[in-house]
């Protein structure tokens, strides 16, 4: 039997919200299989990096498109070259904002360019919340756990294709 793919959900969040996002992706990922565990980004470090098969990284945005007090040294540390993630597949979530036109979503966006410089490789499409949704409560959670559910479907599909063995000739 092969070894469960591993997952870091790298979490970037101020008020919880990134939180119970990433929370609810690591079930959706344990369901289908995978060993998804949360990590605050102020608890990641290389190790952390080295130590999953893949990344899922998901951080609100602070302010006009800063990130998480959290998320400030990891950032600068990734940014520095001290955080090797060199081929290493890498899933989006971000929320944000989107009355900050100009900055919506902007602290996954520094994360994505950063990680990017650093060699790692984006997966699909991100997912993306706007903390500025009229919907009442019960409609908001319902709609976001079906989001969650279908990019986490889309996400550990482009993983398994990534991780497949290729064929010998």
């Amino acid at each position: 039997m092969s070894e469960r793919i591993r997952i870091a959900i790298l979490v970037g969040s101020t008020k919880g919200r990134a939180t119970a996002v990433a929370t609810a992706v690591a079930a959706e990922l344990t369901a289908r299989g995978r060993a998804a565990a949360v990590v605050p980004l102020d608890r990641a470090d290389a190790a952390t990096v080295a130590a999953a098969d893949a990344l899922v990284l998901c951080t609100s945005t602070f302010g006009s498109g800063g990130v998480p007090a959290n998320a400030v040294e990891f950032l600068a540390r990734l940014e520095a070259g001290d955080i090797p993630c060199a081929d290493v597949p890498v899933g989006w979530i971000g929320l944000g904002d989107r009355s900050f036109r100009d900055t919506y979503n902007g602290g996954w966006r520094r994360f994505e360019r950063a990680f990017r410089v650093a060699g790692a490789v984006g997966l699909g499409e991100p997912l993306l919340f706007d903390a500025a949704d009229a919907l009442l409560p019960a409609a908001d959670d319902a709609r976001r756990a079906a989001r969650i559910a279908e990019w986490t479907g889309s996400f550990d599909a482009a993983l398994a294709a990534r991780l497949a063995p290729t064929p010998r000739r």
